[in-house]
């Protein structure tokens, strides 16, 4: 029961943390208009809603070679979970990709369904036009049972 219970205060800071984070994003004055706010899972579970659009999302950034994503969480980049990341293609934000390295980051551009660097990542998101480093998630009680 108090695992259960710890699952969803885990949940609703997640979800509390995203909408205040995206509430970041919206306020800023050089923000595309008419970019699709969304989730990686979103992305990683219906890309075909998001072919070709512009998107906006948060996740655990990484600048490296060969390993430039952002990842569903900072666990998952450090189980190299590429399944649960978005490949972000070099573009003239390269700095600012390099800047939000092993941080939190909003991040957007137009996404593509194609896997990324060696096919192993779901999806892509290239021609990015914004990098920005964000407050990481909070953290809730142990989810150990006791």
């Amino acid at each position: 029961m108090r695992s259960r219970v710890a699952g969803m205060f885990m949940r609703s800071c997640w979800a509390i943390l995203f909408a205040l984070a995206l509430g970041a994003v919206s306020t800023r004055a050089d923000r595309t208009e008419n970019a699709v706010v969304c989730s990686i899972v979103n992305l990683l579970a219906t890309p075909e809603r998001f072919v070709g659009k512009r998107v906006a999302t948060y996740g655990y950034a990484v600048a490296e070679f060969e390993g430039t994503a952002t990842y569903l969480s900072e666990s998952d980049m450090r189980r190299r979970s590429t399944v649960n990341a978005i490949w972000l293609a070099r573009s003239d934000q390269s700095p600012r990709l390099a800047a939000a390295h092993e941080r939190y980051a909003f991040v957007e551009g137009v996404f593509d369904a194609d896997r990324g660097h060696a096919d192993v990542f779901g999806g892509t998101i290239r021609e990015i036009t914004e990098v920005s480093v964000v407050a990481p998630p909070a953290t809730g009680p142990s989810q150990v049972e006791h």
